[in-house]
């Protein structure tokens, strides 16, 4: 019986995803579409439209600049800088008006890191981090310092500039702190997390300003959300049974797929 549920569950499993994927690719293909219309190039052009290219994260920062003034004193400088961040690429783009973009430079998503920086600076300048372009549009290495309005902005901007992390063994992460949902949360941005009630997630990273990051268990799927839609799970018990049960289902699947093929 259980392996019969196991394989109509997968097969409900995949006729759900083939239906997602489909809507989503359509999403994604009219987003890029529409923002081509808004964007102007400065630089090396390259077409921005592809069935294999999707929009991760997208949003303003503020660049800082330090240059030499009269008396050799160090000058502080801010531009506004909009990223738009795809799966294959990283563009950079000075506002204009009308929200429209004009890219200055840009980099393969395989080219560019982003680091922590624990720089102090006197004033409003907080949060900040280092990006770096090993490969830009003139075949250089930029290196640029953000800063951002919050602490959640500036760890969900270094995750989503982080290479694809390994796949997490579940029975090695008993220490991790896990949540259950209590109120259904629908994603805002790109890499927010949709919960729906009763999901429990393992939290990866959690920011001061009451956000996590962290992976579904039912599904792996990961991502940001508040902390204000979920509660703790402070049972050890509770949390190492859940991680189990995770692995039983995710075991199961790998094994119907190898007998399928």
């Amino acid at each position: 019986e259980e392996a019969e549920a196991t394989k109509a569950h997968h097969a409900l499993e995949e006729l759900i995803r083939d239906c997602n994927n489909n809507v989503q690719r359509m999403r994604r293909t009219e987003e890029l579409i529409y923002l081509s219309q808004k964007i102007e190039f400065e630089c090396k052009i390259f077409p921005l439209i592809s069935q294999s290219r999707w929009l991760v994260k997208s949003g303003e920062l503020t660049a800082l600049e330090f240059s030499l003034s009269p008396g050799l004193r160090r000058k502080l400088n801010t531009r506004p800088v909009h990223l738009h961040l795809f799966n294959d690429c990283l563009l950079l783009s000075r506002p204009r008006e009308g929200s429209r973009f004009l890219v200055f430079d840009h980099a393969p998503f395989s080219s560019i890191r982003g680091e922590k920086c624990e720089m102090k600076l006197h004033g409003p300048h907080k949060n900040l981090f280092r990006l770096f372009l090993l490969h830009n549009a003139q075949g250089t290495q930029a290196e640029f310092l953000f800063s951002t309005e919050t602490q959640s902005e500036k760890l969900r901007w270094i995750s989503a500039l982080a290479m694809p992390r390994e796949e997490l063994d579940l029975l090695e992460c008993y220490d991790s702190p896990q949540v259950q949902c209590l109120r259904a949360y629908k994603p805002r941005e790109n890499d927010e997390l949709a919960l729906e009630k009763a999901d429990v997630v393992m939290v990866t990273q959690q920011s001061s300003d009451g956000w996590l990051e962290g992976m579904r268990l039912s599904d792996g799927e990961r991502g940001w959300f508040p902390v204000q839609q979920v509660e703790f799970i402070s049972n050890p018990d509770v949390r190492a049974r859940n991680l189990k049960e995770a692995h039983r289902v995710k075991t199961a699947k790998l094994q119907l797929v190898e007998q399928r093929t």
